[in-house]
């Protein structure tokens, strides 16, 4: 996770067995966002649970997308 260039990287870690979910993300991103934004994706994963838990998956991995591309946008390299 911390070895982006830009420190952008965010991690999902879902257990559901344990019942446990936690997203974090590494300073490049979480310096844009800060504590209340993963608490706020984490809320939206937690309020969307359901069987199997894949929309709870889609949307979280959705709404980190949508800030990462407002942040860091996709860049083509030479």
């Amino acid at each position: 996770m911390h070895r982006t260039a830009e420190r952008h990287g965010v991690l999902i870690y879902l257990a559901v067995e344990d019942r446990k979910l936690a997203v974090v993300g590494d300073e490049g991103i979480h310096g844009h966002v800060g504590d209340a934004y993963w608490a706020r994706v984490r809320d939206l994963m937690i309020d969307s649970s359901g069987p199997g838990h894949a929309r709870a998956i889609r949307l979280g991995i959705g709404e980190i997308g949508r800030v990462l591309h407002e942040r860091f946008p996709r860049r083509i390299r030479p």
